[in-house]
């Protein structure tokens, strides 16, 4: 069993899980019912909480001579909704999708006045097309695309608006200010993989949407709030609840079809590491990014060891054959990858799905409509944006993970977040703990009845965003005492466990997991660096160790005092 918590007032750690079935969104357990968040005790109350709007997808269709029953229009689950590109992951759409923000439609139209039209690939499923929608089916076209970059400025540099890799690679598109993610997601201790294969069949736009704007949802939202002023702290909260309320930016477009997205990621301090880095990213996913081509014998190599002690990766496939969509995608480094890979490529034009959204800045939408409550805070809200893009907030986060299995790990999803060992805790042994992962596995010379119960490894998340996402694994063999092989975490602040206890789940991914809310410096005009220095890898085998010397500095945790540690078995 693995478990890890966040505890509150503690400083916690960041990872980045292997694909499989998500089984918590925004931190709840998918069916259950989520809680009201609360702003920090020294914090005014912010009226951004009146009931949620939803556009319901599925429309009667009003003339029965064209169709009996309802037909379905599924862009209208995104379009109009927004996604606060501060903290959007862009390169994996699994994620992505997870974060589009569903409390308010910033559209108004109606379903009804729809026309029947015949999917992309299918001979027999039809959409009900709001007559206020584009639908473009001449973009058909396959596309394959693989780059390595040395660091993250390289990284930035080319895909930034006009790099060379620019939209290339994003599933989220819209302009130079939808980029301003990647100057927190790509850091210079790394060394990047990206890899995209798509095939799009189906464009659905929402056309001149200045006259379609949802007065009620943008004056709720927008009319009451401040000025932007930087130095003030009301100010700053506000635009800031505004945006991950409401998104920064609002979707007006989902391409569809079949895509496969692969973001890897390594530390790269060891020169040897940085120099075959691609080849070694070739060898850790089978040959799927190189035509099924590589060197296995590199696995063999010192250096290919401690590429893989620090190697992350978010991946996603969709559309397509279904199945072969899941395999690849929870597992793009199978050892028949490039047979499935090519499977999955010959079917791309079935079952389209979401492969992609296109969106304005909430600016441009409130610069557009004639309400004169709140079209003259546009300029607020893009000076907001820019400042709280620049100066990203710092969450320091307080975790535990406690192993019950003869191995287990947390890998994190997040690329701008790090994972450190906490100072205050010496690392058991069996640990190795890199900037991007933990993984703990028993001596093994040691007998099933010998097993330890309740490993305990704390740690440290440092991200740049309220949310983080990560993965929880372990082997099926666990201590006799302890029941069914399992791992948690205990993510002290705000004091959620999550936990991985099913033997027939390899890898379980927690999307959108709320971290430490009292980020560092977020009140000041100072600006903040974003320039992070994790951890060097450390590799505990015969003794116990305190720590890395490349750990994060002593965090100041703002509003509250730390509650004390609680763990869920």
């Amino acid at each position: 069993m693995l478990t890890i918590c966040l505890l509150p007032g503690v400083v916690a750690a960041a990872l980045v899980p292997f694909s499989s079935d998500i089984s918590y969104n925004n931190g709840i357990l998918q069916g259950t019912n989520s809680t009201a968040l609360t702003t920090a005790a020294d914090s005014p109350p912010i009226n951004l909480t009146t009931s949620p709007q939803y556009f319901v997808a599925n429309a009667t269709v009003y003339n029965s001579s064209k169709l009996a029953g309802n037909l379905e229009f599924p862009p209208a689950s995104y379009i109009g909704f927004g996604l606060d590109m501060t903290s959007t992951m862009l390169f994996d759409l699994k994620s992505t999708k997870e974060h589009v923000l569903t409390a308010w439609c910033f559209f108004k139209y109606d379903l009804q006045r729809a026309e029947k039209k015949l999917l992309p690939g299918s001979n027999s499923q039809y959409w009900m097309v709001p007559d206020v929608m584009g639908w473009n089916t001449d973009v058909s076209q396959y596309d394959s695309n693989y780059e390595t970059y040395m660091n993250g400025s390289a990284t930035k540099e080319a895909l930034r608006a006009g790099g060379s890799a620019s939209g290339r690679y994003e599933v989220v598109t819209g302009g130079a200010s939808v980029d301003v993610g990647i100057q927190t997601m790509f850091h210079d201790q790394y060394s990047y993989a990206l890899f995209e294969a798509q095939q799009q069949s189906l464009q659905v736009r929402i056309l001149s949407y200045g006259t379609l704007i949802n007065d009620d949802s943008m004056e709720n939202q927008i009319a009451s709030l401040p000025p932007f002023d930087k130095g003030d702290k009301f100010s700053l909260r506000s635009y800031r609840s505004l945006f991950e309320t409401s998104g920064t930016h609002i979707i007006t477009e989902v391409s569809y079809g079949a895509r496969l997205s692969l973001c890897v990621w390594a530390e790269n301090k060891d020169s040897s590491v940085a120099e075959s880095f691609s080849s070694d990213v070739n060898v850790a996913f089978n040959g799927l990014v190189t035509n099924g081509k590589f060197d296995a014998h590199l696995q063999a190599e010192k250096q290919y060891q401690n590429f893989a002690k620090s190697m992350a990766k978010t991946s996603s496939c969709t559309g397509g054959n279904s199945t072969l969509a899941a395999a690849i995608g929870n597992n793009p480094a199978g050892q028949h990858i490039w047979e499935q890979f090519l499977e999955w490529q010959s079917s791309v034009d079935e079952n389209p799905a979401v492969t992609g959204f296109t969106t304005q800045p909430l600016w441009n939408l409130v610069k557009s409509s004639n309400n004169s409550k709140y079209n003259h805070m546009w300029t607020d809200i893009e000076d907001a944006y820019e400042y709280i893009a620049s100066h990203p907030a710092t969450h320091f986060t307080n975790c535990r993970m406690i192993v019950n299995a003869r191995s287990g790990g947390l890998d994190l999803l997040s690329p701008e977040a790090f994972v450190a060992p906490d100072p205050a805790s010496p690392v058991p042994n069996g640990v190795i703990l890199s900037s991007t992962k933990i993984y703990y596995e028993a001596d093994p010379d040691t007998l099933p009845q010998d097993l330890p119960t309740d490993v305990t490894i704390d740690f440290i998340i440092k991200n740049y965003s309220p949310t983080v996402d990560f993965g929880l694994y372990h082997s099926e063999e666990g201590p006799p005492d302890a029941g069914n092989a399992e791992i948690l975490v205990n993510i002290l602040q705000p004091g959620n466990v999550y936990a991985n206890n099913d033997p027939s789940v390899d890898i379980k991914q927690f999307i959108k997991i709320p971290v430490n809310p009292n980020a560092i410096d977020e009140l000041s005009g100072q600006n903040q660096s974003t320039s992070v220095s994790p951890t060097a890898t450390q590799s505990v085998s015969g003794q116990n160790a305190s720590g890395p010397a490349g750990t994060f500095s002593t965090p100041i945790v703002l509003g509250q005092k730390p509650n004390p540690l609680v763990v869920s078995s």
